[in-house]
């Protein structure tokens, strides 16, 4: 099974979703599905990069999967524009690669990417982390064959937009328990850093955007003497940070810029406090994020001061951590101040948070999305299914039509006088071909809703019922064929015609059992399958021509019935001898493993 992760951007970056698309790469290919490992793919824009480290060492990731780069027009340097420009390039060449690589399963977070895709693929899953509604947004979540959110508020946004909630599955970001679950000593890790032993630290690690809240940090940090160390950002970022510092005549402010993957949990282990100060104006914080610094702030078991946000309380309670009032630099600095005067309650709420942090891991994350996945897809297998198998049913009706007339005639059907009328006859033939499809197709779907219902059986007996329908009708059309065309209806010779038209319809049920009613789709053992439903097939032939041999040659036709109508009624007379013979005879004996 190959799963191929479509992703936008330039590795490796100093952006967390490069180390969340990589674990979820590293992680989805330890896991198996129908006991058929994954086989995953990374695809990547190629691009200029003034990080020159191999990714897979970058992030720390087992190099258990492929990372595929695909040349595009690399404008993002010109801004926005450009920006737009080198991501429609990627979505045109991601598209035709994928539509040569045919995988089994496309996952991505690139919206453009899957806007393309979704006209010709329905194996694709799409991963939000934002609430968008635009044109692309819109085509995407109705195409997707399902969507894996990162908060509740993402699923909640995209319900009120009209998605079904069962297409939408919540996965929180992870982390790597074993890499921040470090050994070292708080001490060790400042001497590592080169930090003071002598301070109370204060520690914020991530990018410096407004909604991050890291401005309100840099506020609260004013109503303090101890060392404040921001972790992260860009280098414009920084500046302004470093400007904004100055002119506040700060001198307690540390900014460490980028630090690699390897080296954040150190700096975690090293503070006294950590803090996540999103803020509430932007929904992107409020309710759609998952902070993946969250995750490694728990695992480090330092204690946590975070915005009191739905976001972060979906991951965290009054039991792990310590609210402030969001966008609130008075209450930030008056949490601050309690946590560090009240060190035995916030390592018990750390502590918690490091028990609660172990559910979060990334194996756990793909284990959960992956069941997701596979759950949508044999739901929309199921789908194709029963669209097929009301088509079938539909052409199954329309079979049956077409062979009863050779029975009409023999019968004399046709030479009613409601039907010596040429138009009555043309308008009662084409409804009768017309609508016995329609039933036959509609009947079925009420055996499926009983099985939705309550009886699960059902659904396979009327799908038997219609084969036998079928069956019953070719035998009989077959059958009658003979005696229109031969003028014979009595004697030893019905019994050969009875014969050959079971030899024919015998091996036309076979297919039709074990591959649709049954669903035995495997071909191992087929010839034995074949001799034993022609064995249970067979026997009630057998039972069937001896009792019309009776009914036909011994007691023969009533006084004044037509002996071509008594052979008719005869055979249907028989039909519920055969349906219920047949029925369980290939259910326990001849599809008794794969039966459902």
């Amino acid at each position: 099974m190959r799963l191929v992760y479509i992703a936008n951007i330039r590795l490796p970056t100093e952006k967390a979703h490069g180390l969340q698309i990589m674990k979820m790469c590293e992680s989805f290919s330890g896991l198996e599905i129908g006991g058929e490992k994954l086989n995953i793919e990374l695809v990547v824009p190629r691009r200029l990069n003034p990080i020159n480290e191999d990714p897979f060492v970058y992030y720390n990731v087992s190099r258990n999967f492929k990372i595929k780069y695909l040349s595009v027009l690399d404008l993002v340097r010109l801004g926005r524009v450009g920006f737009w420009v080198t991501s429609l390039s990627f979505s045109f060449v991601s598209f035709l690669y994928i539509l040569f690589l045919k995988p089994d399963i496309i996952y991505s977070r690139h919206d453009a990417s899957l806007f393309f895709l979704s006209f010709l693929k329905n194996n694709i899953f799409w991963e939000t982390h934002d609430g968008k509604n635009d044109f692309l947004i819109r085509r995407i979540v109705k195409k997707v064959g399902g969507i894996i959110a990162i908060s509740n508020g993402l699923r909640n946004f995209y319900i009120k937009k009209g998605v079904e909630s069962k297409k939408i599955s919540v996965a929180p970001d992870a982390v790597d328990f074993n890499i921040f679950n470090i050994s070292f000593s708080k001490e060790e890790c400042r001497n590592r850093l080169h930090l003071p032993l002598n301070k109370k630290i204060i520690l914020y690690s991530g990018h410096l955007y407004d909604w991050k809240g890291a401005n309100l940090l840099l506020e609260a940090a004013r109503k303090f003497q101890i060392l404040f160390i921001f972790i992260g950002g860009t280098i414009s970022d920084i500046a302004d940070y470093k400007l904004k510092a100055e002119s506040y005549k700060l001198k307690n402010i540390f900014f460490a810029g980028h630090r690699s993957h390897s080296e954040i949990s150190l700096w975690l282990k090293a503070a006294d406090i950590l803090v996540l100060p999103n803020s509430a104006r932007k929904d992107i914080s409020y309710l759609f994020t998952s902070p993946l610094k969250l995750f490694e702030y728990m695992v480090s078991g330092t204690p946590i001061v975070a915005s009191n946000l739905p976001s972060i309380r979906e991951i965290v309670s009054d039991n792990d951590v310590l609210f402030f009032k969001p966008d609130d630099v008075g209450d930030l600095a008056d949490k601050i101040k309690y946590a560090l005067e009240h060190e035995n309650e916030m390592m018990i709420r750390a502590g918690s948070a490091r028990q609660k942090v172990q559910n979060y891991t990334w194996l756990k994350r793909a284990e959960n999305i992956l069941s997701f996945i596979i759950q949508k897809q044999e739901e929309r297998q199921n789908y194709i299914e029963r669209k097929s198998d009301f088509w079938r049913a539909f052409i199954i009706g329309e079979a049956i039509a077409i062979l009863t007339i050779p029975i009409f005639k023999n019968i004399k059907f046709f030479e009613l006088s409601f039907l010596e009328n040429g138009l009555v006859f043309y308008f009662f033939f084409i409804l009768w071909i017309i609508l016995l499809p329609f039933a036959a197709a509609i009947g079925l779907f009420l055996t499926h809703q009983l099985t939705i219902l309550r009886w699960p059986v059902i659904f396979e007996i009327g799908k038997y019922g219609l084969v036998g329908l079928l069956n019953t009708f070719m035998s009989a059309g077959i059958f009658n064929v003979f005696i229109w065309a031969t003028g014979i209806a009595a004697g030893l010779i019905v019994d050969l015609f009875i014969f050959i038209a079971f030899v024919i319809t015998v091996t036309h049920s076979f297919f039709w059992n074990k591959f649709w009613t049954f669903k035995a789709n495997n071909r191992d053992g087929a010839k034995i399958e074949y001799l034993k439903f022609f064995s249970v097939t067979g026997g009630v032939a057998i039972l069937e021509v001896f009792i019309m041999h009776i009914l036909i040659n011994t007691f023969g036709a009533p006084y004044g019935l037509d002996s071509k109508i008594w052979v008719n009624i005869s055979f249907v007379f028989l039909i519920p001898f055969a349906f219920l013979g047949n029925f369980f005879g290939y259910k326990i004996f001849v599809f008794k493993n794969n039966g459902k």
